[in-house]
């Protein structure tokens, strides 16, 4: 039977957090009794940051600086073999591989659904564009064949503002249904679009603990540890709150792991794998002391599975600012090695979540039960 929904998202990024909201999007609709496929589109400038670590195309400093990679070749060769894995085994994706708008538009089978999906699929200032003509973004938008519906499932513009939504107005007042997973995005799309948006949550909270803990794995940390996990941050700010982390883990006899999947990390005193896939980084998450991160994905999981946790440099307005907001946990952004240093002299706090996050999980269900009725 051919698929009701042809669902678009980052589903081919190797990053840990595109490729768990797609299968938590999928594992959704499944449970919600609805057949979907992703539409397999990958512009090469995704497959370039992602899957290439040696990079030509960025400029010659960018090129330097990724020759580092090169002494853990074999690890970085195991992490791409992970996310292959984890997506030809976790998600449903169609067999067309379509690489540019036109070939959205001429290849891409017909459904009766079109849904765009979640992570930063409306922000033009993603890796995934920076190579590519400015049209490579309208997919995302759903500006191709001929559904019954167009439906946003929490696509997010990032922290782009109200100018930059509106060079888009006229593809956003052709969907059926709108939602996005920040508020300000859903003040924004609603003030562009003229049409209701609603806020539910980014999708790997449609999942609950016990959902994702089907995701099994096995490592060997044979002692506790710290996570850090960070994506392009890797700079003077965050270099500076190493100090109080390694001073924390030394008082407890902790390991401090730090995993930044596309800058090449390498500090005495911390291991930073570089083989890490999407069911390594749930075991991080899930098992750590105490999660440190600047990501979005880094800093809502640890929220899901109710482990401490620091939001770091989240400052106002950005998407970890608004999603803590939402439940509360303003208490857990660090905006200064100072304010660290404190936090982590004091007991380390573990956050109480599940119920808000079930709160907005209940929202989110009864906006694609609507939808999809």
């Amino acid at each position: 039977m051919d698929p009701e929904i042809g669902l678009i998202t980052y589903h081919n990024a190797y990053n840990f957090g595109s490729v768990l909201q797609a299968y938590a999007t999928q594992q959704t609709l499944n449970k919600l009794g609805h057949t979907n496929e992703i539409i397999n589109y990958q512009t090469k400038s995704q497959t370039e940051i992602y899957q290439q670590d040696i990079r030509f195309k960025d400029g010659i400093k960018t090129f330097l600086y990724s020759l580092k990679f090169l002494p853990y070749w074999n690890q970085r060769k195991i992490r791409r073999d992970k996310f292959r894995k984890f997506i030809s085994t976790y998600l449903n994706v169609s067999q067309i591989i379509v690489t540019t708008y036109e070939e959205v538009k001429n290849k891409v089978p017909k459904y009766p659904i079109l849904m765009s999906g979640s992570d930063q699929i409306w922000n033009s200032a993603c890796g995934e564009f920076r190579h590519e003509s400015s049209d490579a973004i309208l997919p995302y938008f759903l500006n191709f064949g001929n559904p019954q519906k167009r439906i946003a499932l929490s696509s997010s513009i990032g922290e782009r503002d109200l100018n930059y939504i509106k060079n888009f107005s006229k593809y956003l007042k052709e969907f059926d249904f709108l939602s996005s997973r920040e508020p300000l995005g859903c003040k924004y799309i609603s003030e562009v679009s003229q049409k209701d948006v609603t806020l539910v949550s980014d999708p790997t909270w449609f999942l609950t603990k016990d959902e994702w803990d089907i995701l099994k794995i096995n490592k060997n940390t044979k002692k506790p540890f710290i996570f850090i996990y960070t994506i392009g941050f890797w700079n003077k700010p965050f270099k500076s709150i190493i100090e109080p982390v390694i001073e924390l883990a030394r008082r407890n006899n902790w390991d401090i792991i730090n995993v930044s999947p596309v800058f090449c990390i390498d500090i005495k005193g911390i291991k930073c794998p570089q083989d890490v896939g999407p069911l390594d980084f749930l075991y991080y998450i899930k098992n750590a002391e105490l999660v440190i991160s600047n990501t979005f994905h880094g800093t809502i999981f640890p929220a899901l599975f109710e482990r401490p946790f620091i939001s770091y440099n989240a400052y106002l307005g950005s998407r970890q600012q608004q999603i803590l907001n939402l439940i509360g946990l303003d208490n857990q952004i660090v905006m200064t090695p100072g304010d660290l240093f404190r936090t982590l002299k004091t007991n380390l706090y573990i956050p109480k979540t599940s119920e808000r996050i079930g709160e907005l999980r209940e929202r989110s269900f009864e906006y694609l039960k609507l939808c999809l009725s």
